[in-house]
């Protein structure tokens, strides 16, 4: 059965929009690299932004769904190998020449400090802020995900530090936490959009997929 949700969403003009959309009962699993559509031609330039477990690879598969795009997680460009970052500037380098690749996409990630500097090559900032406890939830109910992880093993063996991680969101000052979020987001002049439940993220394909050419 098919429910209502409702989001807020800037634009250019700083008016603010509510949209009213109906939720799907489910989320389709669909590749993250992007489906390639041939009833749409039409091209995106969004970021996602938000805690880990806000769900920001389950809503690029939506979007994915019903339009063209490459898909960057800014995981594959934030680390060396386990945790320690890589130099700042070259990550956004190696951002930038992506977006250089490509005509249309999503970019997604927790990393404002990444972000902020190519944040004038996208035409659209989703905010994703369901919540700490819900990005908890989400993160309980991952499945081994291969790209990050030797094992589910060693996925396992860090769960607990990801659970203290996620839930540090709100009282973080670096450019994982909250307060960098709010105020990256705050800053950006363009089309925006704050979500703050799951039924939003089940329902953007529709608003995405009215835009097709």
């Amino acid at each position: 059965m098919l429910r209502s949700c409702t989001f807020k969403q800037a634009s250019l003009s700083g008016q603010a929009t509510t949209h009213s959309l109906l939720t799907l009962p489910y989320a389709p699993s669909l590749p993250l690299r992007g489906t390639f559509c041939r009833w749409s031609s039409s091209a995106m330039k969004v970021i996602l932004l938000g805690n880990a477990g806000a769900g920001k690879s389950t809503l690029s598969r939506l979007m994915l769904a019903k339009r063209p795009a490459a898909r960057l997680s800014l995981d594959e460009v934030a680390f060396l190998g386990g945790a320690e970052r890589r130099p700042l500037q070259d990550s956004i380098e190696d951002v930038r020449c992506w977006i250089l690749r490509h005509s249309s996409w999503i970019i997604e990630g927790c990393y404002a400090d990444i972000i902020e500097p190519v944040l004038v090559s996208c035409d659209e900032l989703i905010f994703l802020n369901p919540g700490v406890d819900v990005c908890v939830a989400n993160c309980r109910s991952r499945p081994w995900e291969p790209e990050k992880f030797r094992s589910r093993k060693e996925q396992d063996e860090n769960f607990d530090n990801l659970i203290q991680w996620v839930r540090a969101y709100e009282k973080r000052s670096d450019e994982y936490g909250l307060p960098r979020h709010r105020a990256l987001y705050d800053s950006f002049d363009g089309k925006k959009s704050e979500f703050t439940q799951l039924c939003q993220y089940e329902t953007v394909w529709q608003y995405h997929s009215s835009r097709q050419l």
